[in-house]
């Protein structure tokens, strides 16, 4: 093998996580990587998942992420399922770029303690916000909300 080959095969691929808030396009810039070679690591599988243990995790999770959101503390065990997702999802990514593909992890990150867990594990990941405007996101998100509570037979009401 000469030294080029080497280098090749020794390539590993850089990992970005897009974050930003709900429906601002973090899991359309992902799905769009991966239309190009990325591999995705959908952070939001979770809460479409329909193995019964998923499930009562990632409604948990979402239990947990109305605290975040609301500024308010999360118990250590709720704590600790955070750990565990966020670590879940950088085991996956790690996996795949140490397989010499770049990958896109979409998961929103409201918090800083989030985006520095992330770094003990993936010091050199790069994050990439998708920011976009409040009176923008918010008719998609109730348009996004009422499909997600029909699918459970519910109403945002």
């Amino acid at each position: 093998m000469n030294l080029k080959g080497y280098a090749e095969a020794k390539k590993k691929g850089q990992i970005i996580w897009v974050h930003g808030y709900p429906c601002s396009g973090k899991t359309f810039t992902a799905d769009y990587l991966a239309t190009v070679g990325w591999y995705n690591v959908d952070g939001d599988w979770i809460f479409s998942a329909t193995d019964p243990d998923d499930l009562a995790f990632g409604k948990k999770l979402g239990e947990a992420f109305k605290k975040v959101v609301a500024e308010k503390p999360l118990s250590d065990e709720e704590k600790g399922d955070f750990d565990k997702y966020l670590k879940g999802l950088c085991d996956q990514a790690i996996k795949s770029a140490d397989e010499g593909v770049d990958t896109a992890i979409s998961f929103v990150m409201y918090k800083k303690w989030m985006r520095d867990y992330i770094k003990t594990f993936i010091p050199d990941i790069k994050i990439i916000h998708v920011k976009v405007d409040v009176a923008i996101l918010l008719p998609k998100n109730v348009k996004r909300m009422t499909k997600a509570m029909a699918l459970h037979n519910m109403t945002l009401e």
